[in-house]
């Protein structure tokens, strides 16, 4: 009953697979955001795919980038609504606090209208595009970051997530593999160097915060440089 596959298909590799134990404390350790990939799909016959959402906590920048996967990602046979409320549930439980955490989902057939909605009703969701780039092409693109340590899995609760990613190809159902390969793309994208800001006028205490300097709202003087 065991289906091999060889070492040349394998786009990852079993020994590639590193763990954590536990998740760093969220307070002062560097963490950057919380986001979720999405692969939505909205069939609820037996054969059809799964509706996937994998989410990470994510730390650093550039060669300090740690992608540190959390356990139990959704991987259910959901409708439209259905899949909405849970991309809600699910933002607002990893943020705490009444807030929101970072939704990515591809841009692609139907799936931007989970994006309009998500939007309209005020959460993060962002869209990803991977036009151009099959399943096993996106995935291929990922494996450095997964070989060289830089995501991390947990001991426990993404084990359907690892045979998907490990067997890919072979295996059945592919939903949580998407999902990831959504998640890691934003992660890629959004690996930069951290800008600089340089202040012009007015004293430490009078700096605009991060909202004010998004919304535009500081009444001072301040230059961003990049």
């Amino acid at each position: 009953m065991l289906r091999i596959i060889t070492d040349e298909d394998q786009v990852v590799k079993p020994e590639w697979i590193h763990y954590y134990d536990e998740l760093p404390p969220l307070k002062d350790s560097g963490l950057r955001f919380i986001g979720t990939g999405i692969d939505l799909a909205i069939s609820q016959r037996d054969t059809a795919d799964y509706t996937a959402m994998v989410s990470a906590h994510v730390h650093g920048r550039q060669e300090n980038l740690q992608v540190y996967i959390l356990p139990n990602p959704v991987n259910e046979r959901l409708d439209f609504p259905t899949a909405l409320e849970r991309a809600k549930q699910l933002s607002k439980a990893l943020a705490g606090g009444g807030h929101t955490t970072e939704l990515y989902i591809e841009e692609v057939g139907y799936q931007p209208a989970l994006i309009q909605e998500l939007k309209r009703q005020s959460y993060h969701a962002e869209g990803v595009k991977v036009a151009g780039q099959d399943k096993r092409s996106r995935l291929s693109l990922l494996t450095s970051m997964i070989q060289n340590g830089q995501v991390l899995f947990p001991r426990k609760g993404c084990e359907d997530l690892i045979t998907q990613l490990t067997g890919f190809g072979l295996e059945k159902h592919d939903d949580l593999a998407d999902a990831f390969a959504i998640l890691l793309f934003k992660v890629m994208e959004n690996n930069r160097p951290e800008p600089r800001i340089t202040f012009i006028g007015g004293t430490p205490w009078d700096r605009p915060s991060v909202n004010q300097r998004v919304n535009g709202t500081y009444g001072g003087s301040w230059t961003r440089i990049a």
